[in-house]
């Protein structure tokens, strides 16, 4: 599925607003095709009522009235799709108001790209469990619930990550994911595949499960084609990758176990 949260520019022109929903609708079926997956999930993340950041720009409000009534019956009309309110952000503390108008800029802050992410995961859930009908986990034995040696290699599902630094340590992004795995999911085992001349600590080995849950890519792959060649290379049956600056809120784990029966990759 796709998570599709934009449209602050079309706000700002009532035509460009008015033909979103089409454009979208054109968008996910082309992608469908693409894909060859006719029931692909999306999930729309209605635009807030906003001020722009850059002076620039002038909000047209109706245009911004039209685009989100749009981004509503995208998820109500097209297939397979959803859309999620995010308008109490600018309750929060951590929202930029604008002294005036009392509205947020177009842009989240950081604080709070969690939360959205939270909520971008529990919508996923709903959608797959109204929609689709899958159910709601798959057979994850108990053996490698409670196992914490090197036999996590052999099971049906796990984490792969990568981190290719040329003569510089793990980064600090990556071992703080790694800790929020252990904490969501102690059992889910992990393979790091880092580049020759990475330094790994005693930390992360500690965190993926050993030495023999880290491995040395060819020295040829750059820090992008290295996750190609880890998927390819993965010793789990329905594999979950990772980036490094990803963070896994609590509900990972649970859309996780939802869709591996039925993908080969979540990424």
């Amino acid at each position: 599925g796709i998570v599709w949260q934009q449209g602050e520019h079309d706000a700002l022109h009532l035509t460009a607003a008015r033909a979103w929903k089409e454009r979208f609708r054109r968008f996910w079926r082309d992608l469908t095709v693409i894909t060859g997956n006719p029931k692909l999930l999306a999930i729309v993340v209605r635009t807030m009522r906003f001020r722009p950041s850059c002076t620039y720009f002038q909000c047209i409000v109706s245009g911004n009235d039209m685009l989100r009534t749009m981004q509503m019956q995208v998820g109500t009309e097209v297939p397979f799709t959803d859309w999620l309110d995010i308008d109490d952000l600018a309750t929060f503390p951590e929202a930029r108001l604008h002294p005036k108008t009392h509205l947020p800029d177009e842009h989240i802050p950081s604080a709070l790209i969690p939360e959205v992410g939270s909520r971008l995961a529990s919508s996923m859930l709903r959608l797959l469990r109204r929609k689709l009908r899958w159910r709601e986990t798959v057979n994850v034995s108990s053996s490698i619930r409670s196992s914490q040696s090197s036999e996590h290699i052999k099971a049906d599902i796990g984490l792969v990550y990568c981190d290719v630094r040329e003569n510089e340590t793990i980064s600090s992004a990556v071992i703080s994911g790694l800790k929020q795995w252990r904490r969501l999911a102690s059992w889910l085992p992990i393979v790091l595949w880092v580049g020759s001349s990475t330094h790994v600590n005693r930390q992360v080995v500690d965190l993926v499960g050993g030495d023999a849950h880290i491995h040395v890519g060819p020295s040829h792959l750059t820090y992008m084609s290295i996750r190609a060649f880890a998927l390819l290379h993965s010793p789990f049956k329905y594999t979950v990758h990772v980036d490094g600056d990803s963070w896994p809120c609590p509900s990972a784990m649970d859309l996780i176990l939802n869709v591996a029966g039925t993908a080969d990759v979540v990424w």
